[in-house]
């Protein structure tokens, strides 16, 4: 590749005056190479210039025998200098925070064909990539690599401390403890590592902690459970769970038993011949109809009431039976009585109770009946 010189100072504004057309030029020519770039625009001169590889920024910039050439000099040596190579690549990439290429030129030293299995580098660019990958969220072949980094080395602090990073990052704390631990085994002043050391011993004490509160929760459950099914026996109420895609959405609301042991009894209050309902959670077994809905929600006659046929004294209570048929609910007697006696049942916690008025009560039960059969 010929030299390029100096480019001279840009000419004054304005031009010499010219020699005579028959005196001939007393000044040398340039060489055809300066003469070249002299006729070129400085867009076209930096261009030709991105294309030689010691100028050039992307290596697709590069013609084909250039870009083939620069390939073959990267595999030449030895293969430890070849990996060494790429592993100072990596290095620098990963000091520039590029972590991503790092992995990818310790990878590159890894593979290189004839390093032998039991040279240092391989245990260096092992724990150098764990290191990127680290950087990167790739817990898992950090995992591998430090792992592997280990075998070759038992005694490399550093991949006891990228392994014991990972596994803190997927909160396995006691095994990052014991990485850390032995990673300090080797190197008691380690500062990173102690205080990874503090950071798992930590988790395992907050983990525990949180096994504890559930596996308190759960046996909680349980005594809730057996309990909720003696009461039920008690009562002699029939209670069953039908196929999960039919549950009505009770908004966290279930049977269940309050601080001093009365059951508690979900209840949707239906009114058929007007399509409306009320829903009430929380109806203890020893409340009437009188005292929920009496005193309650039809107190008043409700806004839908147009008619004024819902007056407490004018209607009706009933509830199905588990034999599609028809039981009326007493005003004053107390729900969970009301649900004894296995006529009844409750299914996926929750009791339908249908209100009626008096002058219509004859057509709707025909009308129940007729649908049932």
């Amino acid at each position: 590749m010929p030299r390029i010189e100096e480019l001279p100072d840009d000419p004054p504004a304005a031009p010499p005056p010219s020699a005579p057309a028959d005196s001939p030029s007393t000044a040398p020519a340039l060489p055809p190479a300066i003469a070249d770039i002299r006729s070129q625009s400085t867009a076209d001169f930096l261009a030709s210039m991105s294309r030689m590889p010691l100028f050039g920024s992307s290596l697709s910039e590069l013609d084909p025998d250039q870009l083939s050439a620069l390939t073959a000099l990267a595999y030449e040596g030895t293969p430890g200098e070849i990996a060494s190579n790429f592993k100072e690549q990596g290095n620098d990439a990963y000091r520039h925070s590029f972590h991503r290429d790092a992995a990818a030129f310790y990878t590159k030293a890894l593979s290189v064909a004839g390093l032998p299995a039991d040279d240092p580098l391989r245990e260096q660019c092992l724990a150098n990539r764990a290191a990127a990958n680290l950087e990167l969220g790739n817990y898992g072949s950090v995992l591998r690599d430090c792992s592997e980094a280990l075998k070759l080395n038992p005694r490399n602090v550093k991949a006891h401390y990228r392994s014991a990073s990972a596994l803190a990052a997927l909160q396995r704390w006691e095994e990052a403890a014991l990485l850390a631990q032995k990673g300090l085994a080797l190197d008691p002043a380690n500062a990173p590592l102690r205080s990874l050391l503090a950071r798992a011993e930590a988790g395992v004490a907050k983990a525990e902690e949180k096994r504890l509160a559930a596996q308190r929760l759960q046996e909680q459950k349980h005594r809730d459970a057996a309990a909720l099914r003696v009461a039920l026996r008690r009562l002699g109420i029939k209670a069953r769970r039908s196929e999960a895609a039919g549950r009505p959405d009770l908004e966290g609301h279930a049977v269940k038993l309050d601080a001093d042991g009365t059951l508690v009894l979900p209840t949707i209050v239906l009114y058929p011949l007007a399509a409306q309902s009320d829903f009430i959670p929380t109806w203890r077994e020893d409340e009437t109809a009188e005292e929920r809905l009496g005193m309650q929600a039809l107190a008043e006659p409700p806004p839908w009431d147009e008619r004024r046929e819902y007056a407490w004294k004018s209607v009706e209570v009933f509830m199905e039976t588990v034999a599609g048929g028809l039981v009326k609910v007493g005003k004053k007697v107390p729900l969970g009585e009301a649900l004894g006696g296995g006529k009844v049942e409750v299914v996926d916690d929750l009791v339908k109770l249908m209100v009626v008025p008096r002058g219509r009560r004859d057509v709707w039960i025909d009308e129940w009946k007729k649908r049932r059969s």
